[in-house]
């Protein structure tokens, strides 16, 4: 038994044909895609500077239960970070500014290692200077 075709329906053969032309057929196309994904650059941003820490995550991180020991560990690196860091140089002038709302993007490199907690951390908190006149700072920590 047939069954009928709708317009929805697309028939069998044209499908296969389809999925043939979307895939590449030989490894010369293969490694010609790898090289365009490759010549892309990163863009990466450009901060005013950055410091460098060592967070002490034990034995504060053993008052949770294990399973939500990680969710603690980025609480205490946010908190301090926002402790160790409180004045930062604008590049062009030297002028110091007081951080009072510090925006923390902790990156999924540092996200992955604190799965298994460490005893300690060493990160490198890169600044960028939002606002000086409200103390609007972007910190952004990474592993080094």
């Amino acid at each position: 038994m047939q069954e009928p075709e709708t317009e929805d329906t697309i028939p069998a053969e044209e499908l296969q044909e389809t999925s043939e032309e979307e895939t590449p057929t030989s490894e010369e196309e293969v490694e010609e895609i790898r090289e365009e994904i490759e010549k892309v650059p990163e863009e990466e941003e450009e901060y005013d500077g950055e410091r460098f820490l060592t967070v002490s995550l034990f034995p504060r991180v053993l008052s949770a239960p294990k399973w939500r020991r990680s969710r603690k560990a980025i609480k205490l690196l946010k908190s301090d970070i926002q402790k160790y860091i409180k004045y930062v140089e604008e590049p062009l002038t030297g002028k110091r500014t007081r951080i009072t709302r510090p925006e923390i993007t902790i990156s999924p490199k540092i996200n992955e290692e604190i799965h298994s907690v460490p005893r300690k951390i060493r990160v490198k908190v890169a600044y960028k200077i939002v606002d000086p006149d409200r103390g609007r700072v972007s910190l952004s920590v990474e592993p080094l």
